[in-house]
């Protein structure tokens, strides 16, 4: 039912392809947690609901958040520097991560404690908000701001980026 691996990410020395890469793992764990909705409804709180909720949860908590510092602390800044007229984009991109971060602060508890879920059809629609959020901020991301960013940044930048992409997970 639920996905178990991801396909192998580019390396540091592609952090444009690393932010893209993440994206996808970002769809993936939507996915699973629209998956396990439904699994919650049909069958409960068993433990192949668990270890899925343990996993998004794992994921959203240290993966997701270091990619929206990556973004906001290493890339949106040379992006504004290259190309003042992307600011607003930008601006609106960091909006939505606060945004995407208070959505997942309504799912979060209910990750870490499945049989506590008193109403399913509740947790499925903070489920169905925060994936949409994702969804459409990904949309946005990768056309305001990645594909510029495979225009605009120089070599130098770009190897600044993936070393601060590196460091923030060593």
């Amino acid at each position: 039912m639920f996905e178990m691996f991801a396909p192998a990410a580019p390396s540091f020395d592609d952090p444009i392809g690393l932010l893209k890469a993440c994206h996808m793992r970002i769809l993936t764990n939507c996915k699973t947690l629209e998956k396990l909705t439904l699994h919650l409804a049909e069958k409960g709180a068993d433990e192949e609901a668990a270890t899925a909720a343990e996993r998004v949860h794992k994921y959203f908590t240290t993966a997701a958040p270091l990619h929206h510092q990556d973004e906001e602390v290493d890339l949106f800044p040379r992006l504004r520097h290259h190309d003042k007229s992307l600011a607003d984009a930008i601006a609106a991109l960091e909006s939505e991560h606060q945004t995407m971060a208070a959505a997942w602060e309504a799912i979060e508890p209910d990750l870490q404690d499945l049989s506590g879920i008193d109403d399913i059809k509740a947790f499925a629609e903070r489920v169905a908000t925060f994936c949409k959020l994702y969804r459409g901020h990904i949309v946005s991301e990768e056309t305001n701001c990645l594909s510029p960013a495979e225009e605009l940044l120089t070599a130098d930048d770009l190897k600044a980026l993936g070393e601060a992409m590196e460091a923030r997970r060593a």
